[in-house]
């Protein structure tokens, strides 16, 4: 593929060089931050992880919403810097939201959104505050 890679993130195609191949997302930010001091690139990288995971998160706050959390303590977009990306979050959260049913995550969402949540979140408090200055 003219010496590029593509790796899935959730619904996204990320488009690689091959000079320098990553087993999984999770290590392209380990990477860049050992590498860089400056932490560039965190958040358009935490950006493409909270895409991956959008419909996951959205699913799970619209559940906790519709079980009494109020979203005015917390915002779960908080580490989004991508408008767009914001949008979709918020838009997808209000579908389920009104939804008569909202689907349980199942044990392999949770551990996708979890770990992929997680990491964006530390990422983000290590980087990303700096960067989005």
């Amino acid at each position: 593929m003219n010496g590029k890679q593509i790796i899935l993130i959730g619904l996204t195609t990320v488009v690689l060089p091959t000079q320098e191949p990553a087993r999984n997302p999770a290590q392209l930010g380990q990477r860049s931050v050992a590498q860089g001091s400056a932490c560039e690139g965190t958040l358009r990288l935490i950006d493409l992880w909270q895409e991956g995971i959008l419909d996951l998160k959205a699913r799970y706050w619209a559940g906790r919403v519709r079980g009494g959390t109020s979203l005015s303590d917390c915002d779960p977009a908080s580490v989004m810097t991508d408008p767009g990306l914001r949008r979709d979050f918020r838009l997808r959260l209000s579908f389920w939201a009104g939804q008569k049913s909202i689907p349980e995550l199942t044990p392999f969402e949770v551990q996708t959104f979890v770990t992929q949540d997680s990491r964006s979140f530390t990422l983000y408090n290590r980087c990303g505050r700096k960067e989005a200055l």
